[in-house]
Protein backbone atom coordinates (compact mmCIF):
# COMPACT_ATOMS: atom_id res chain seq x y z
CA UNK A 1 0.00 0.00 0.00
CA UNK A 2 1.25 3.79 -0.85
CA UNK A 3 -1.18 5.26 1.66
CA UNK A 4 1.23 6.86 4.42
CA UNK A 5 0.08 5.88 8.12
CA UNK A 6 -0.94 8.91 10.27
CA UNK A 7 1.27 10.19 13.00
CA UNK A 8 -0.51 9.91 16.41
CA UNK A 9 0.05 13.95 16.34
CA UNK A 10 -1.92 14.19 13.49
CA UNK A 11 -4.46 12.07 13.92
CA UNK A 12 -5.58 13.83 17.35
CA UNK A 13 -4.91 17.32 14.77
CA UNK A 14 -7.46 15.68 13.17
CA UNK A 15 -10.00 14.80 15.64
CA UNK A 16 -9.85 17.82 16.99
CA UNK A 17 -10.41 20.11 13.45
CA UNK A 18 -13.64 17.69 13.10
CA UNK A 19 -15.03 18.29 16.87
CA UNK A 20 -14.49 22.32 15.98
CA UNK A 21 -16.47 21.75 12.86
CA UNK A 22 -19.00 19.55 14.54
CA UNK A 23 -19.37 22.38 17.57
CA UNK A 24 -19.77 25.22 14.91
CA UNK A 25 -22.69 23.54 13.14
CA UNK A 26 -24.47 22.70 16.44
CA UNK A 27 -24.13 26.19 17.45
CA UNK A 28 -25.12 27.51 14.30
CA UNK A 29 -28.14 25.50 14.33
CA UNK A 30 -28.86 26.48 17.69
CA UNK A 31 -28.23 30.65 16.74
CA UNK A 32 -30.53 29.56 14.09
CA UNK A 33 -33.65 27.81 15.66
CA UNK A 34 -33.60 31.07 18.37
CA UNK A 35 -33.68 33.36 15.49
CA UNK A 36 -36.46 31.77 13.35
CA UNK A 37 -38.28 31.18 16.78
CA UNK A 38 -37.64 35.25 17.27
CA UNK A 39 -38.16 36.35 14.07
CA UNK A 40 -42.02 34.13 13.88
CA UNK A 41 -43.39 35.91 17.23
CA UNK A 42 -41.80 39.41 16.83
CA UNK A 43 -43.71 42.76 15.91
CA UNK A 44 -40.53 44.34 15.24
CA UNK A 45 -38.82 44.01 11.89
CA UNK A 46 -36.65 40.63 11.86
CA UNK A 47 -34.27 39.86 8.65
CA UNK A 48 -31.53 37.43 7.44
CA UNK A 49 -29.36 39.53 5.01
CA UNK A 50 -26.74 38.44 2.42
CA UNK A 51 -23.26 40.31 2.06
CA UNK A 52 -25.11 41.07 -1.60
CA UNK A 53 -27.21 43.31 -0.11
CA UNK A 54 -30.44 41.45 -0.58
CA UNK A 55 -32.83 40.19 2.24
CA UNK A 56 -33.11 36.28 2.21
CA UNK A 57 -35.68 35.99 4.84
CA UNK A 58 -38.25 38.82 6.60
CA UNK A 59 -40.70 38.28 9.04
CA UNK A 60 -44.30 39.42 8.59
CA UNK A 61 -43.74 42.70 10.06
CA UNK A 62 -41.62 43.99 7.07
CA UNK A 63 -44.91 43.61 5.09
CA UNK A 64 -47.22 44.72 8.05
CA UNK A 65 -45.20 48.11 8.23
CA UNK A 66 -43.21 48.38 4.49
CA UNK A 67 -46.71 47.77 2.26
CA UNK A 68 -44.50 45.47 -0.08
CA UNK A 69 -45.48 42.22 -0.45
CA UNK A 70 -42.48 39.51 0.55
CA UNK A 71 -41.84 38.56 -3.59
CA UNK A 72 -41.01 42.35 -3.68
CA UNK A 73 -39.05 42.73 -0.99
CA UNK A 74 -36.70 39.49 -1.27
CA UNK A 75 -36.46 40.27 -4.98
CA UNK A 76 -35.16 43.44 -4.88
CA UNK A 77 -31.86 45.00 -3.29
CA UNK A 78 -32.35 46.50 -0.10
CA UNK A 79 -30.77 49.64 -1.42
CA UNK A 80 -33.83 50.49 -3.67
CA UNK A 81 -36.36 50.39 -0.28
CA UNK A 82 -33.95 53.09 1.27
CA UNK A 83 -34.43 56.96 1.35
CA UNK A 84 -31.82 58.55 -0.98
CA UNK A 85 -29.88 60.04 1.25
CA UNK A 86 -29.71 57.38 3.25
CA UNK A 87 -28.07 54.84 0.70
CA UNK A 88 -24.51 55.56 1.93
CA UNK A 89 -24.57 55.86 5.02
CA UNK A 90 -26.07 52.20 5.20
CA UNK A 91 -23.56 50.48 2.64
CA UNK A 92 -20.74 51.67 5.03
CA UNK A 93 -22.37 50.29 7.97
CA UNK A 94 -22.73 47.11 6.28
CA UNK A 95 -18.84 47.20 5.22
CA UNK A 96 -18.36 47.05 9.03
CA UNK A 97 -20.35 44.65 9.64
CA UNK A 98 -18.73 42.00 7.19
CA UNK A 99 -15.30 42.91 9.16
CA UNK A 100 -17.18 41.40 12.30
CA UNK A 101 -18.19 44.71 13.85
CA UNK A 102 -21.11 44.76 15.65
CA UNK A 103 -23.56 47.11 15.10
CA UNK A 104 -26.07 48.76 17.97
CA UNK A 105 -28.64 51.60 17.48
CA UNK A 106 -28.00 52.14 13.76
CA UNK A 107 -30.74 54.36 12.14
CA UNK A 108 -31.97 54.45 8.63
CA UNK A 109 -34.96 55.27 6.51
CA UNK A 110 -37.20 53.40 4.12
CA UNK A 111 -40.11 54.37 1.60
CA UNK A 112 -42.84 52.61 2.03
CA UNK A 113 -45.11 51.39 -0.65
CA UNK A 114 -47.48 54.28 -0.31
CA UNK A 115 -44.39 56.93 -0.34
CA UNK A 116 -44.63 57.41 3.46
CA UNK A 117 -41.16 57.62 5.51
CA UNK A 118 -40.15 55.33 8.35
CA UNK A 119 -37.65 55.40 10.11
CA UNK A 120 -36.11 52.47 11.63
CA UNK A 121 -33.79 51.61 14.66
CA UNK A 122 -31.12 48.37 13.92
CA UNK A 123 -29.50 45.80 16.26
CA UNK A 124 -27.31 43.47 13.98
CA UNK A 125 -24.73 40.96 14.08
CA UNK A 126 -22.88 38.79 11.66
CA UNK A 127 -23.40 35.57 11.55
CA UNK A 128 -20.92 32.55 12.90
CA UNK A 129 -19.91 31.65 9.70
CA UNK A 130 -19.65 35.26 8.19
CA UNK A 131 -21.72 34.74 5.17
CA UNK A 132 -25.03 36.53 6.24
CA UNK A 133 -25.96 39.67 8.83
CA UNK A 134 -28.79 39.21 11.55
CA UNK A 135 -30.63 42.01 12.15
CA UNK A 136 -33.64 43.03 14.49
CA UNK A 137 -35.23 46.80 13.75
CA UNK A 138 -37.50 48.89 15.24
CA UNK A 139 -40.16 51.25 13.97
CA UNK A 140 -39.29 54.63 15.91
CA UNK A 141 -40.98 56.78 13.20
CA UNK A 142 -43.45 58.47 16.17
CA UNK A 143 -40.91 59.04 18.24
CA UNK A 144 -38.58 60.62 16.03
CA UNK A 145 -41.85 63.27 15.28
CA UNK A 146 -42.70 63.49 18.43
CA UNK A 147 -38.95 64.56 19.48
CA UNK A 148 -39.11 66.89 16.32
CA UNK A 149 -42.59 68.40 17.31
CA UNK A 150 -41.05 68.76 21.27
CA UNK A 151 -38.13 70.57 19.40
CA UNK A 152 -39.91 72.52 17.87
CA UNK A 153 -42.74 73.63 20.78
CA UNK A 154 -39.56 74.23 22.62
CA UNK A 155 -38.32 76.64 19.94
CA UNK A 156 -41.47 78.49 19.93
CA UNK A 157 -41.82 78.82 23.69
CA UNK A 158 -37.96 80.07 23.73
CA UNK A 159 -39.11 82.69 20.92
CA UNK A 160 -42.31 83.58 22.71
CA UNK A 161 -40.83 84.32 26.28
CA UNK A 162 -38.01 86.17 24.28
CA UNK A 163 -40.27 88.35 23.02
CA UNK A 164 -41.84 88.98 25.76
CA UNK A 165 -39.29 89.22 27.94
CA UNK A 166 -40.56 86.33 30.08
CA UNK A 167 -38.47 83.97 32.10
CA UNK A 168 -39.51 80.92 33.48
CA UNK A 169 -38.67 79.02 36.75
CA UNK A 170 -39.57 76.08 39.19
CA UNK A 171 -37.42 75.73 42.65
CA UNK A 172 -37.37 72.25 44.79
CA UNK A 173 -38.42 73.19 47.72
CA UNK A 174 -37.00 69.92 49.51
CA UNK A 175 -33.42 70.10 47.60
CA UNK A 176 -33.19 73.71 47.06
CA UNK A 177 -32.48 72.59 43.28
CA UNK A 178 -33.66 75.37 40.81
CA UNK A 179 -34.45 75.13 37.01
CA UNK A 180 -34.62 78.26 34.48
CA UNK A 181 -35.96 78.54 30.79
CA UNK A 182 -33.42 79.62 29.06
CA UNK A 183 -34.76 83.11 28.50
CA UNK A 184 -34.42 83.51 32.53
CA UNK A 185 -30.37 83.56 31.96
CA UNK A 186 -31.04 86.41 29.35
CA UNK A 187 -32.93 88.33 31.32
CA UNK A 188 -30.53 87.82 34.50
CA UNK A 189 -27.41 88.48 32.00
CA UNK A 190 -25.37 84.76 34.09
CA UNK A 191 -24.05 82.13 31.19
CA UNK A 192 -24.75 79.08 31.09
CA UNK A 193 -22.62 76.59 33.03
CA UNK A 194 -22.17 73.09 34.07
CA UNK A 195 -23.56 72.69 38.28
CA UNK A 196 -24.75 75.46 38.60
CA UNK A 197 -26.38 76.25 42.18
CA UNK A 198 -28.93 78.57 39.90
CA UNK A 199 -31.04 78.89 43.89
CA UNK A 200 -27.73 81.10 45.16
CA UNK A 201 -26.95 82.81 41.35
CA UNK A 202 -31.13 83.79 42.08
CA UNK A 203 -30.76 84.71 45.59
CA UNK A 204 -27.75 87.02 45.04
CA UNK A 205 -29.44 88.54 42.35
CA UNK A 206 -31.22 90.78 45.22
CA UNK A 207 -30.03 93.37 47.84
CA UNK A 208 -30.24 91.45 51.21
CA UNK A 209 -33.32 93.00 52.38
CA UNK A 210 -35.10 92.48 48.49
CA UNK A 211 -33.85 88.67 48.89
CA UNK A 212 -35.43 88.72 52.66
CA UNK A 213 -38.27 90.37 51.66
CA UNK A 214 -38.77 87.51 48.76
CA UNK A 215 -38.60 84.36 50.96
CA UNK A 216 -40.97 85.89 53.54
CA UNK A 217 -43.95 85.96 50.53
CA UNK A 218 -42.13 81.97 49.54
CA UNK A 219 -43.42 81.04 53.41
CA UNK A 220 -46.50 83.01 53.01
CA UNK A 221 -47.19 81.15 50.15
CA UNK A 222 -46.53 77.54 51.42
CA UNK A 223 -48.39 78.39 54.83
CA UNK A 224 -51.90 80.00 52.97
CA UNK A 225 -50.93 77.64 49.41
CA UNK A 226 -51.98 81.09 47.22
CA UNK A 227 -49.90 82.39 44.87
CA UNK A 228 -48.43 85.86 45.20
CA UNK A 229 -47.17 88.82 42.93
CA UNK A 230 -43.87 91.19 43.49
CA UNK A 231 -41.99 93.52 41.84
CA UNK A 232 -38.49 94.39 42.46
CA UNK A 233 -35.34 95.66 41.37
CA UNK A 234 -32.13 94.37 40.40
CA UNK A 235 -28.59 95.04 39.53
CA UNK A 236 -26.92 93.20 37.30
CA UNK A 237 -23.50 92.10 36.97
CA UNK A 238 -22.69 94.69 34.03
CA UNK A 239 -24.24 97.26 36.78
CA UNK A 240 -27.62 97.32 34.59
CA UNK A 241 -30.36 98.36 36.57
CA UNK A 242 -33.92 96.38 35.81
CA UNK A 243 -36.90 95.65 37.25
CA UNK A 244 -38.73 92.47 37.27
CA UNK A 245 -42.37 91.67 38.09
CA UNK A 246 -42.60 88.01 39.71
CA UNK A 247 -46.02 85.48 39.82
CA UNK A 248 -45.09 82.79 41.95
CA UNK A 249 -47.28 79.98 42.13
CA UNK A 250 -47.20 76.99 44.70
CA UNK A 251 -47.32 73.16 43.40
CA UNK A 252 -49.23 71.01 45.45
CA UNK A 253 -48.42 67.31 45.56
CA UNK A 254 -50.98 63.74 46.22
CA UNK A 255 -50.12 64.55 49.54
CA UNK A 256 -51.79 67.95 49.67
CA UNK A 257 -48.21 69.40 50.57
CA UNK A 258 -46.32 72.46 48.61
CA UNK A 259 -43.16 70.59 47.01
CA UNK A 260 -42.12 73.00 44.91
CA UNK A 261 -42.88 76.94 43.69
CA UNK A 262 -43.10 77.76 40.11
CA UNK A 263 -42.81 81.33 38.57
CA UNK A 264 -42.89 83.57 35.71
CA UNK A 265 -40.70 86.38 35.54
CA UNK A 266 -40.84 89.58 33.22
CA UNK A 267 -38.60 92.38 32.71
CA UNK A 268 -40.84 95.54 33.43
CA UNK A 269 -37.95 97.98 32.69
CA UNK A 270 -39.19 99.97 29.81
CA UNK A 271 -42.65 99.73 32.07
CA UNK A 272 -41.09 101.45 34.93
CA UNK A 273 -39.46 104.30 33.09
CA UNK A 274 -42.53 105.11 30.91
CA UNK A 275 -43.96 105.45 34.54
CA UNK A 276 -41.73 107.58 36.25
CA UNK A 277 -41.22 109.67 32.89
CA UNK A 278 -44.65 110.58 33.51
CA UNK A 279 -44.60 111.20 37.09
CA UNK A 280 -41.89 113.26 36.23
CA UNK A 281 -43.70 114.70 33.24
CA UNK A 282 -46.47 115.37 36.16
CA UNK A 283 -44.40 117.40 38.31
CA UNK A 284 -42.83 119.24 35.63
CA UNK A 285 -46.33 120.48 34.70
CA UNK A 286 -47.47 121.15 37.91
CA UNK A 287 -44.57 123.44 38.57
CA UNK A 288 -44.98 125.08 35.07
CA UNK A 289 -48.13 125.16 35.97
CA UNK A 290 -47.41 127.61 39.10
CA UNK A 291 -45.11 129.20 36.96
CA UNK A 292 -47.83 130.09 34.18
CA UNK A 293 -50.23 131.07 37.38
CA UNK A 294 -47.89 133.68 38.76
CA UNK A 295 -46.95 135.21 35.34
CA UNK A 296 -50.76 134.94 34.42
CA UNK A 297 -51.10 139.09 33.20
CA UNK A 298 -47.49 138.97 31.90
CA UNK A 299 -46.43 139.15 28.13
CA UNK A 300 -43.91 136.08 28.98
CA UNK A 301 -46.65 133.71 30.11
CA UNK A 302 -48.75 133.96 27.22
CA UNK A 303 -45.93 133.33 25.09
CA UNK A 304 -44.84 130.50 27.07
CA UNK A 305 -48.78 128.96 26.85
CA UNK A 306 -48.62 129.87 23.17
CA UNK A 307 -45.61 127.62 22.52
CA UNK A 308 -46.51 124.94 25.12
CA UNK A 309 -46.42 121.01 23.69
CA UNK A 310 -49.94 120.43 25.13
CA UNK A 311 -53.40 122.54 25.09
CA UNK A 312 -54.09 125.22 27.62
CA UNK A 313 -56.98 127.07 27.55
CA UNK A 314 -58.64 129.43 29.74
CA UNK A 315 -62.52 129.33 30.54
CA UNK A 316 -64.58 131.44 33.02
CA UNK A 317 -67.32 130.77 35.47
CA UNK A 318 -69.87 130.55 32.83
CA UNK A 319 -67.34 128.11 31.21
CA UNK A 320 -67.09 130.54 28.01
CA UNK A 321 -63.03 130.21 26.52
CA UNK A 322 -61.12 133.57 27.48
CA UNK A 323 -57.65 131.68 25.85
CA UNK A 324 -56.94 128.73 23.97
CA UNK A 325 -53.06 128.36 23.06
CA UNK A 326 -51.69 126.62 19.49
CA UNK A 327 -51.76 123.22 20.56
CA UNK A 328 -55.47 123.74 21.70
CA UNK A 329 -56.20 124.53 17.96
CA UNK A 330 -54.00 121.62 16.43
CA UNK A 331 -55.26 119.25 18.85
CA UNK A 332 -59.15 120.71 18.06
CA UNK A 333 -58.92 120.71 14.62
CA UNK A 334 -60.77 124.52 15.17
CA UNK A 335 -59.65 127.72 14.75
CA UNK A 336 -58.69 129.77 18.03
CA UNK A 337 -61.85 132.37 16.83
CA UNK A 338 -63.84 129.34 16.57
CA UNK A 339 -62.95 127.99 19.88
CA UNK A 340 -63.10 131.36 21.59
CA UNK A 341 -67.13 130.82 20.74
CA UNK A 342 -67.24 127.90 22.77
CA UNK A 343 -68.03 126.62 25.99
CA UNK A 344 -65.75 124.37 28.10
CA UNK A 345 -67.30 120.89 27.49
CA UNK A 346 -68.69 121.84 23.54
CA UNK A 347 -66.30 119.16 22.32
CA UNK A 348 -67.49 116.49 24.19
CA UNK A 349 -69.86 113.68 22.64
CA UNK A 350 -73.39 114.65 24.09
CA UNK A 351 -73.57 110.92 25.92
CA UNK A 352 -71.33 112.81 28.25
CA UNK A 353 -73.05 115.55 29.60
CA UNK A 354 -74.23 113.95 32.77
CA UNK A 355 -70.65 113.37 33.64
CA UNK A 356 -68.82 116.30 32.19
CA UNK A 357 -71.48 118.49 34.75
CA UNK A 358 -70.18 116.09 37.48
CA UNK A 359 -67.09 116.70 36.73
CA UNK A 360 -67.34 120.70 36.40
CA UNK A 361 -69.10 120.45 40.12
CA UNK A 362 -66.32 118.80 41.28
CA UNK A 363 -64.05 121.39 40.04
CA UNK A 364 -65.83 124.48 41.49
CA UNK A 365 -65.98 122.29 44.93
CA UNK A 366 -62.63 121.12 45.33
CA UNK A 367 -60.66 123.78 42.75
CA UNK A 368 -58.93 120.46 40.98
CA UNK A 369 -59.77 118.71 37.68
CA UNK A 370 -57.97 115.72 36.79
CA UNK A 371 -59.29 113.02 34.68
CA UNK A 372 -59.60 111.06 31.15
CA UNK A 373 -62.89 112.40 28.31
CA UNK A 374 -63.30 112.19 24.98
CA UNK A 375 -63.56 115.09 22.80
CA UNK A 376 -64.93 115.26 19.05
CA UNK A 377 -62.32 117.28 16.64
CA UNK A 378 -63.64 119.03 13.87
CA UNK A 379 -62.77 116.37 11.37
CA UNK A 380 -65.66 114.25 13.59
CA UNK A 381 -62.51 112.03 14.78
CA UNK A 382 -62.59 111.27 18.36
CA UNK A 383 -59.99 111.53 20.62
CA UNK A 384 -59.16 110.70 24.41
CA UNK A 385 -57.58 113.40 26.35
CA UNK A 386 -56.03 113.69 29.62
CA UNK A 387 -57.74 117.03 31.63
CA UNK A 388 -56.06 118.75 34.29
CA UNK A 389 -57.93 121.70 35.35
CA UNK A 390 -56.84 124.10 38.42
CA UNK A 391 -59.51 127.04 39.67
CA UNK A 392 -57.46 130.56 39.60
CA UNK A 393 -59.93 132.48 41.13
CA UNK A 394 -64.00 132.24 41.42
CA UNK A 395 -64.40 133.37 37.90
CA UNK A 396 -60.73 132.02 36.37
CA UNK A 397 -60.06 128.10 35.56
CA UNK A 398 -56.64 126.71 34.16
CA UNK A 399 -57.03 123.71 32.05
CA UNK A 400 -54.36 121.54 30.33
CA UNK A 401 -55.13 119.02 27.69
CA UNK A 402 -53.11 116.05 26.48
CA UNK A 403 -53.85 113.48 23.39
CA UNK A 404 -53.78 110.26 24.94
CA UNK A 405 -55.65 108.21 22.51
CA UNK A 406 -52.77 105.91 21.13
CA UNK A 407 -51.83 105.18 24.76
CA UNK A 408 -55.59 104.28 25.49
CA UNK A 409 -55.70 102.18 22.46
CA UNK A 410 -52.51 100.51 23.28
CA UNK A 411 -54.08 99.58 26.35
CA UNK A 412 -56.86 98.76 25.01
CA UNK A 413 -55.45 95.96 22.85
CA UNK A 414 -53.08 95.19 25.82
CA UNK A 415 -56.51 94.55 27.60
CA UNK A 416 -58.25 92.54 25.04
CA UNK A 417 -55.50 90.22 25.15
CA UNK A 418 -55.35 90.13 28.71
CA UNK A 419 -58.53 88.75 28.94
CA UNK A 420 -58.30 86.07 26.35
CA UNK A 421 -55.20 84.86 27.88
CA UNK A 422 -56.94 84.76 31.24
CA UNK A 423 -60.04 83.43 30.45
CA UNK A 424 -58.30 80.43 27.80
CA UNK A 425 -56.67 79.58 31.35
CA UNK A 426 -59.33 80.05 33.75
CA UNK A 427 -61.39 77.55 31.97
CA UNK A 428 -58.36 75.10 30.99
CA UNK A 429 -58.91 71.77 32.39
CA UNK A 430 -57.05 69.52 29.83
CA UNK A 431 -58.38 69.29 26.35
CA UNK A 432 -59.83 73.43 25.63
CA UNK A 433 -61.40 74.16 22.48
CA UNK A 434 -63.58 77.46 21.54
CA UNK A 435 -66.15 76.87 19.01
CA UNK A 436 -69.17 78.26 17.82
CA UNK A 437 -72.77 77.51 17.50
CA UNK A 438 -72.37 75.43 13.98
CA UNK A 439 -69.21 73.18 15.32
CA UNK A 440 -67.05 75.47 13.74
CA UNK A 441 -63.53 75.35 15.44
CA UNK A 442 -62.35 78.50 16.62
CA UNK A 443 -59.29 77.39 18.39
CA UNK A 444 -57.99 74.42 19.71
CA UNK A 445 -55.47 73.35 22.45
CA UNK A 446 -52.12 71.47 21.72
CA UNK A 447 -52.93 68.67 24.34
CA UNK A 448 -56.08 67.74 21.69
CA UNK A 449 -53.96 66.54 19.06
CA UNK A 450 -52.28 64.30 21.47
CA UNK A 451 -55.41 62.64 23.14
CA UNK A 452 -57.58 62.53 20.10
CA UNK A 453 -54.43 61.55 17.57
CA UNK A 454 -55.25 64.50 15.35
CA UNK A 455 -52.87 67.07 14.11
CA UNK A 456 -54.87 70.60 13.60
CA UNK A 457 -54.31 70.34 9.40
CA UNK A 458 -56.49 66.59 10.04
CA UNK A 459 -58.96 67.88 12.34
CA UNK A 460 -59.69 70.31 10.10
CA UNK A 461 -60.70 67.85 7.37
CA UNK A 462 -62.33 65.47 9.13
CA UNK A 463 -66.61 65.92 9.50
CA UNK A 464 -68.13 65.97 12.52
CA UNK A 465 -70.50 63.20 11.56
CA UNK A 466 -66.72 61.09 10.92
CA UNK A 467 -65.31 62.26 14.46
CA UNK A 468 -68.62 62.13 16.94
CA UNK A 469 -69.88 58.48 17.61
CA UNK A 470 -73.02 58.19 15.49
CA UNK A 471 -74.79 57.66 18.84
CA UNK A 472 -73.87 60.88 20.25
CA UNK A 473 -73.80 63.79 17.28
CA UNK A 474 -77.00 65.38 17.83
CA UNK A 475 -76.39 64.51 21.21
CA UNK A 476 -73.65 66.65 20.91
CA UNK A 477 -74.96 69.44 18.68
CA UNK A 478 -78.13 69.53 21.36
CA UNK A 479 -75.44 70.14 24.03
CA UNK A 480 -73.97 73.21 21.82
CA UNK A 481 -77.40 74.72 21.23
CA UNK A 482 -78.22 74.64 24.66
CA UNK A 483 -74.97 76.64 26.08
CA UNK A 484 -75.93 78.71 22.98
CA UNK A 485 -79.02 79.59 24.68
CA UNK A 486 -77.53 79.88 28.12
CA UNK A 487 -74.67 81.93 27.92
CA UNK A 488 -72.37 82.03 31.15
CA UNK A 489 -74.10 78.89 32.06
CA UNK A 490 -71.70 75.56 32.24
CA UNK A 491 -73.34 73.04 30.60
CA UNK A 492 -72.27 69.56 31.29
CA UNK A 493 -71.43 67.27 28.69
CA UNK A 494 -70.30 63.39 28.33
CA UNK A 495 -69.93 61.78 24.47
CA UNK A 496 -67.53 59.09 22.59
CA UNK A 497 -65.40 60.86 19.81
CA UNK A 498 -63.47 58.82 17.22
CA UNK A 499 -59.20 59.09 17.44
CA UNK A 500 -57.30 58.85 14.59
CA UNK A 501 -56.38 55.06 15.17
CA UNK A 502 -59.75 54.19 14.89
CA UNK A 503 -60.75 53.60 17.93
CA UNK A 504 -63.30 55.22 20.07
CA UNK A 505 -62.37 57.14 23.27
CA UNK A 506 -64.93 58.84 25.84
CA UNK A 507 -64.46 62.65 26.70
CA UNK A 508 -65.86 64.66 29.79
CA UNK A 509 -66.21 68.17 30.42
CA UNK A 510 -67.75 71.26 30.63
CA UNK A 511 -69.51 73.70 27.51
CA UNK A 512 -69.45 77.53 28.57
CA UNK A 513 -71.00 80.16 26.21
CA UNK A 514 -68.66 83.09 25.87
CA UNK A 515 -69.96 84.48 22.36
CA UNK A 516 -70.74 87.84 23.61
CA UNK A 517 -66.99 88.28 25.23
CA UNK A 518 -64.99 89.60 22.86
CA UNK A 519 -61.96 88.34 24.38
CA UNK A 520 -63.06 84.78 23.81
CA UNK A 521 -66.05 85.01 20.87
CA UNK A 522 -67.39 81.52 21.27
CA UNK A 523 -68.01 78.51 23.64
CA UNK A 524 -65.45 77.22 24.99
CA UNK A 525 -65.07 73.11 25.54
CA UNK A 526 -62.90 72.03 28.28
CA UNK A 527 -62.52 68.51 28.25
CA UNK A 528 -61.03 65.39 29.52
CA UNK A 529 -60.36 61.82 28.47
CA UNK A 530 -62.18 59.45 30.48
CA UNK A 531 -61.95 56.69 28.59
CA UNK A 532 -59.89 54.43 31.60
CA UNK A 533 -62.80 55.27 33.80
CA UNK A 534 -66.04 54.36 31.56
CA UNK A 535 -64.16 51.14 30.74
CA UNK A 536 -63.39 50.44 34.65
CA UNK A 537 -66.74 51.44 35.51
CA UNK A 538 -68.64 49.03 32.52
CA UNK A 539 -66.48 45.94 33.79
CA UNK A 540 -67.48 46.52 37.79
CA UNK A 541 -71.11 46.81 36.06
CA UNK A 542 -70.60 43.78 34.15
CA UNK A 543 -69.37 41.74 37.33
CA UNK A 544 -72.18 42.69 39.68
CA UNK A 545 -74.61 41.55 36.51
CA UNK A 546 -72.71 37.73 36.63
CA UNK A 547 -72.49 37.96 40.22
CA UNK A 548 -76.45 38.61 40.53
CA UNK A 549 -77.04 35.76 37.43
CA UNK A 550 -75.09 33.48 39.52
CA UNK A 551 -77.55 34.25 42.69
Amino acid sequence: MNNEKLSNDSLLRKIDEQESEINRLVKEGQFRSYFDFYQNGSQDLVCVVDLDGFFKEINPAFIKILGYTKEELLANPIRSFLHPEDVEKTAIEAQLLSESKSSMNFENRYVKKNKEIVTVEWTMTLSPVGDFLYAIGRDITEERRNNERLIANERLLNEAQKIAKIGSWELNLVTKEMIWSNQLYQLYNIEVKQEQNLYHEFLNLFSKEDASFFLKKIEQAIKDRKQFEVEQEIILSNNIKKWLNAIVIPIIDDNGLVSAIRGNTQDITEKVITEQAIKAQEAAVVEYRLKLITQERNSKFKNYVENAPDGIFVFDGSRNYLEVNYAAVQLTGYSKEELLQMKFGDLSPKEEDDELTSMVQDLETTGVLKGEMKIIRKTAEVLWCFLDVIKLSENRFLGFVKDITAKKNAEELIVESEKRFRKLVEYNEGIITIIDKDLKTLFRSASSSRITGYSDKEFKRISSSTYYHPDFLDYVKTKIQQSADNPGIPIDVVFQVKHKKGHYIWLQGILNNRILDKSVGGIIANLKDVTEAKTAHGKINLLKLRQLRQV
